[in-house]
């Protein structure tokens, strides 16, 4: 048996490492595909939605300190009826929370589905002090939403 592989100028070696490395060829995009998704190109100049942001920061309105831990919700627009959405919906896009340090937060939506009011919620309690909520209309024209909350005492 050896004398034949021989006589064909192949090793032992080779034929086994061929369907090994025949495998692995085809079979490592498929693991990467099967992990992270196919590949596509996205299209932004064919007339879809935006990405868009809304940043800002939270203060306490009597010291001027930041606040952190307060829930920042992006609404959308729509007829609200008694404090719910008609639609049964909350309109919510998207939430965050006010970070450490300088209470910045940032939200992001869509041409497609723009931000209205901007709900700032204290959430957490007493644990950083209390803070009464506060809704403000959002204006997209602004760099940077500052926002101050009174504390309830």
């Amino acid at each position: 048996m050896t004398e034949i592989i021989k006589k064909k100028g192949k090793t032992v070696g080779q034929i086994i490492a061929r369907p090994f490395l025949w495998f692995f060829t085809f079979a490592i995009p498929v693991f990467i595909a099967a992990c992270y998704g196919g590949y596509y190109e996205i299209d932004d100049a064919g007339g879809g939605a935006n990405q868009l942001s809304a940043t800002g920061k939270v203060l306490n309105a009597l010291t001027g300190v930041s606040i952190t831990q307060i829930k920042v919700s992006c609404v959308a627009p729509g007829h609200v009826d008694g404090g719910d959405y008609v639609d049964g919906g909350d309109g919510v896009i998207d939430s965050t929370y006010s970070l450490p340090g300088d209470g910045h937060f940032e939200l992001w939506y869509t041409d497609d589905n723009p931000c209205d009011r901007l709900v700032f919620e204290d959430v957490d309690g007493a644990e950083n002090g209390e803070y009464a909520s506060k809704t403000v209309q959002f204006d997209d024209t602004l760099e940077e939403t500052v926002v101050e909350l009174f504390p309830l005492d």
